[in-house]
């Protein structure tokens, strides 16, 4: 592993590894919000282009039937709940992406909070047999839990 050097005023350099999976993380988690929350806000039109992609057939037919299920299943919440989830989604973001930072200021409980959060996400994505996202998850959540020990 990485040696963590001191500075002159007593503080601890954070190290490079650390810093590449907050980088990562920030423009991960800073893009997951931006669209989880202009989602939220445009969530009516975004209705409204679901039930023109529903009602034209050119289009259907091309669409595997897991993909108009979840077509289906979103035009049923409507706009006010999908705005709901995605306003939801987006405070997950918000969450993850000040545990980050606490971590790139080497605190340790970034780590506590982007580890209960990036939990909460495994499970949703386990719920919707989505496998990749939550093999992600599990490894980043990892790949921090080999820095905890330059958090204090």
């Amino acid at each position: 592993m990485e040696e963590v050097t001191e500075f002159e005023t007593g503080q601890s350099q954070r190290p490079g590894f650390l810093s590449f999976l907050c980088v990562l993380s920030f423009i991960w988690n800073g893009a997951l919000g931006l669209f989880a929350l202009l989602g939220a806000l445009a969530a009516k039109p975004v209705i409204n282009m679901l039930e023109q992609v529903i009602a034209n057939p050119e289009i259907t037919q091309n669409l595997s039937d897991a993909d108009m299920e979840r077509f289906e299943m979103i035009l049923n919440w409507g706009p006010g709940k999908l705005a709901a989830m995605l306003l939801l989604f987006f405070l997950l973001s918000l969450t993850t992406f000040i545990a980050v930072y606490k971590m790139w200021n080497l605190k340790k409980q970034g780590f506590i909070i982007y580890a209960a959060v990036g939990g909460i996400a495994i499970i949703v994505d386990l719920v919707g047999l989505n496998f990749l996202g939550a093999g992600i998850a599990t490894l980043f959540i990892g790949l921090y839990a080999l820095n905890r020990k330059y958090l204090k």
